[in-house]
């Protein structure tokens, strides 16, 4: 217990001396606002509708990169990650997300790494590969409380399918540097409106 608890303020700390330092550039820099955030000419951003089964496969084969070194540590516990899954059952579209084009230096490949949405990623991933029993406490899908993916998948293979085939939007940056991408990411962070219930997805 004691090295977890040592560990988890570890983390905090690392996480907090990291949005520290993303907004004392941001400070330095002027940047308040995302019209202030000087992009590179070539920046291009491509919005794409990807479902959960083509999600999923691009994480598994690390297309997407959900945990940038930049992100914060994942909050979302199984309560939370429920209520996005029920919130498609109920056909209910999620925010999209955002992720930006960059080099692997070890395999010079290109991939996606995430500046917005890493909470929904992995609710999503999590529950796809069995990792969390869902926890719905009201209405018509509280009966699925305490079953994983695979298990539902049993029972109601047609509401397993139209979940898979859910879609995503992709909102993919290209032509910026990861500076600028972890700039992106302060400013989603820190000068965001409140989120209505809906949005906090």
């Amino acid at each position: 217990m004691i090295n977890n608890t040592q560990t988890e303020e570890k983390n905090m700390k690392n996480e907090t001396n990291t949005h520290l330092s993303i907004q004392s550039n941001l400070q330095e820099k002027n940047i308040d606002t995302i019209e202030n955030l000087e992009i590179t000419e070539g920046m291009d951003i491509v919005m794409e509708k990807w479902s959960f089964r083509k999600v999923l496969r691009a994480i598994q084969n690390q297309k997407i990169i959900v945990d940038s070194d930049f992100q914060r540590d994942e909050v979302y516990r199984t309560p939370q990650k429920s209520a996005i899954i029920n919130s498609v059952f109920k056909g209910i579209s999620i925010p999209g997300i955002h992720v930006f084009e960059d080099k692997d230096p070890i395999s010079g490949k290109y991939i996606l790494s995430v500046i917005d949405g890493q909470q929904r990623l992995s609710a999503i991933r999590d529950f796809m590969t069995n990792r969390y029993e869902l926890r719905i406490p009201y209405g018509k899908y509280s009966v699925l409380t305490g079953y994983t993916f695979e298990q539902i998948q049993k029972l109601n293979s047609e509401l397993i399918e139209e979940f898979e085939d859910s879609t995503l939007d992709i909102n993919i940056i290209r032509g910026i540097t990861k500076e600028e991408a972890q700039e992106y990411f302060g400013l989603i962070n820190t000068t965001s409106m409140p989120l209505s219930p809906g949005e906090k997805l």
